[in-house]
């Protein structure tokens, strides 16, 4: 099965560890396979940033049928060790503010629990307690004598 695919569609490698997915690497072959002449495979392959062995265990792979076409890579994306830490730290950082609003809303909620408490002195206050007679007479019972008299 022979892919038609031009090697100049090829997305630029970022890195040489970069990989280039199965339909990528049957087009890399299929081109391999029409250069002839001498030298033509180590211009292609420089051309590329690849090496030769690479492009000779791929071949070795396709006739053994283990190169085969996919419509999705395995691996849709993976993250670059910046994106790795970026995203590392933005975890870090994520927990640490779910920390900080979990201690906000608990003193939100003492604060309005001492908001209340306050209220209801306040309103108590409020209310006035009876008011005594000027001159409390007091039974003759539970006058003292005097020892005097």
């Amino acid at each position: 099965m022979r892919v038609q695919l031009d090697i100049s569609e090829l997305p630029e490698r970022v890195s040489k560890y970069q990989r280039y997915s199965p339909n990528e690497r049957l087009a890399i072959l299929a081109r391999w396979d029409a250069l002839l002449e001498h030298g033509q495979r180590s211009a292609f392959c420089r051309e590329l940033g690849i090496r030769p062995s690479t492009v000779n265990v791929w071949d070795k792979q396709r006739r053994e049928g283990l190169l085969i076409v996919s419509d999705a890579r395995k691996n849709k994306y993976v993250m670059s060790k910046k994106e790795r830490t970026d995203y590392r730290r933005l975890q870090d950082e994520n927990e640490r503010l779910k920390a900080q609003l979990d201690q906000s809303e608990a003193a939100v909620e003492v604060l309005g629990k001492a908001s209340e408490l306050l209220a209801a002195l306040a309103k108590s206050s409020q209310i006035k307690a009876p008011s005594l007679p000027e001159q409390v007479s007091i039974p003759p019972a539970f006058q003292s004598r005097r020892r005097d008299e």
